[in-house]
């Protein structure tokens, strides 16, 4: 692809810290002020409201969509199905045996979120009683329940209904899906629209090229499939990773241990958390009795999360300044300077997915446990346990592979639109129009496609953005008596050459590993602005970018 015009969006005029809301507001926590502001900028609203005239859509072209999971997207389909339309046929299929999600799959020890409790709901379903700054999966996933039941949106799903292939039927202008349903066996499902809400951390990745790989006889876990029947307790144990549900796990799992080995390929940035500790009942008092207390408080994180987006801009005071305080919070909590050099990072912070944690560090310096790299790294397998790079066997009870997940965007099944198989379409790269559609894909929309808001702010009201944008372009379909629509091929070219071009000035693109990167260093799981140039995207479709199909009759 060349001479491709690299101008697209507004995103480098975004100064967030220029905003009359910091100016005005976020260090001092004042209610009536920043709920005023709230009530002006209309940033924590939602584009979902619950009071809706259902009436003028009754008469509208009838339609069925598809949605695959029953996480955080599927469950605010399903509400927003209900609130905006009632005319369009939802159906969910989700292939676990119930609702949640990736706070479903994942129930490690020390699981819980890397987003503070109060930004990470909905912005329509507030949760007054959170009992921790940062919550754990158990909890978060007994919110989501309780909002799924609450909206009644568990009628809109077949759970352990996995879906295995989705083809287009250009003629008809309908998605076939197959899916395999335990108990009933595989049949086939017809839709206009498609909605992936798979996410993208949800393949755990483990280590099959490595020699060995399926000989060692001892017990095994991946953190994403973990097995709650098996005692740690007095093992000698083994956690292959480094990245964030490593260190998570690690903590909790060290003091129960006999002896733990850390197998790091790259050292990690360990971040300091601003909230801290649990809610008071005194305080859930005050979030259930003034909601404009509550959602001012989240809005101030919000907005602070939103502020730290210049920090990740390569060579900003704020990028420098992060480092060299990152830099003196390892020298002091690490007194050995041997330990310091393997556990600190040469690259920028935030390069990596930033992991906020209060007890890692201490936990690696533990006597029951060491950290191994290089040369002492995992090379291969044997039956009693790993072979390091250097030839060394090391035997152990458990290995815990902390290996992470495939996040290559591209879906575990066949996908085939009007110009192929999207697994061929990406094989080179993960790419599509505004992280939400896909050229030669029509009427196919994704809540977490590549170049989305994955290390911006809460995904949740992102999600809910996503969500918002599909039913207005459901709803334009319906308007317009359209068949299909489907992004343009030259506009998608644009705006993957401009997210090329501007994520090479972001931290991202700077010289660490991990899954924001695809194998050749293109960054493909970032958005290339602000939380808040997202969120003004997804405000409203853009029309002009789409080739429009009539029905024919």
């Amino acid at each position: 692809m060349t001479d491709v015009n690299t101008s697209y969006h507004p995103a480098d005029n975004i100064v967030m810290s220029n905003h009359p809301f910091y100016e005005k507001q976020l260090k001092e926590f004042d209610v009536a002020k920043i709920t005023k502001e709230i009530q002006n900028l209309k940033l924590t609203k939602s584009v979902t409201a619950p009071k809706v005239d259902v009436t003028p859509y009754l008469n509208k072209r009838k339609m069925r969509a598809i949605h695959i999971g029953m996480g955080a997207s599927g469950i605010a389909a399903a509400i927003l199905q209900q609130w905006y339309m009632p005319d369009v046929e939802l159906q969910c299929y989700e292939k676990n045996p119930i609702h949640g999600g990736t706070w479903y799959e994942n129930t490690y020890p020390g699981c819980e979120n890397d987003v503070p409790s109060h930004l990470y709901s909905f912005t329509f379903e507030p949760n007054p009683d959170w009992n921790s700054a940062y919550s754990g999966w158990k909890e978060i996933w007994e919110y989501f329940d309780k909002v799924a039941r609450k909206y009644d949106t568990l009628r809109f799903c077949k759970f352990n209904a996995a879906v295995t292939k989705c083809v287009w039927a250009e003629d008809e202008g309908k998605w076939h899906v197959t899916v395999y349903e335990k108990g009933v066996g595989e049949y086939v499902d017809t839709c206009d629209v498609l909605i992936n809400g798979m996410g993208v951390l949800n393949q755990p990745k483990w280590p099959t090229d490595h020699p060995g790989w399926g000989t060692y006889k001892g017990h095994s876990m991946h953190t994403a499939r973990w097995d709650h029947s098996y005692d740690l307790k007095g093992k000698n144990v083994a956690i292959i990773g480094t990245g964030a549900s490593a260190v998570q796990t690690i903590p909790s799992i060290q003091p129960v241990v006999g002896h733990l080995t850390v197998f790091q390929r790259s050292p990690v940035w360990i971040s300091v958390r601003k909230y801290s500790g649990n809610y008071t009942e005194e305080e859930k008092r005050m979030f259930r009795e003034d909601p404009a207390y509550q959602e001012a408080m989240r809005a101030k994180m919000w907005w602070e999360f939103e502020e730290r987006y210049k920090m990740l801009e390569k060579g900003s005071p704020e990028q420098i300044a992060m480092f060299k305080a990152m830099q003196e919070r390892y020298e002091k909590m690490i007194p050995d300077p041997e330990l310091r050099k393997i556990l600190t990072p040469d690259y920028p912070f935030g390069c990596r997915r930033i992991t906020p944690h209060d007890k890692y560090l201490t936990a690696v310096q533990a006597e029951n446990c060491t950290v191994v790299t290089g040369d002492d790294f995992v090379g291969g397998f044997y039956e009693d346990g790993i072979i390091t790079r250097a030839g060394k066997k090391m035997p152990f009870d458990c290995i815990i592979y902390a290996t992470g997940f495939y996040a290559n965007f591209v879906p575990p099944f066949d996908i085939i639109g009007r110009i192929g198989n999207m697994r061929d379409v990406w094989a080179d790269i993960a790419q599509g129009y505004e992280t939400i559609a896909v050229h030669g894909f029509p009427n196919y929309f994704t809540t977490l496609g590549p170049n989305g808001p994955l290390a911006h702010n809460s995904i949740l009201p992102s999600v809910e953005k996503t969500i918002g944008y599909i039913v207005q372009a459901i709803r334009y379909m319906q308007d317009n008596n359209l068949k299909c629509v489907d992004p343009k091929k030259d506009v998608q070219e644009r705006f993957n050459a401009f997210a090329q071009n501007y994520l090479k000035k972001m931290v991202w693109s700077g010289g660490c590993g991990g899954w924001y990167k695809d194998g050749q260093g293109r960054v493909t799981a970032m958005w290339p602005g602000s939380g808040l140039d997202y969120y003004n995207h997804m405000e409203r479709p853009n029309w002009e970018h789409y080739e429009k199909t009539p029905m024919s009759f």
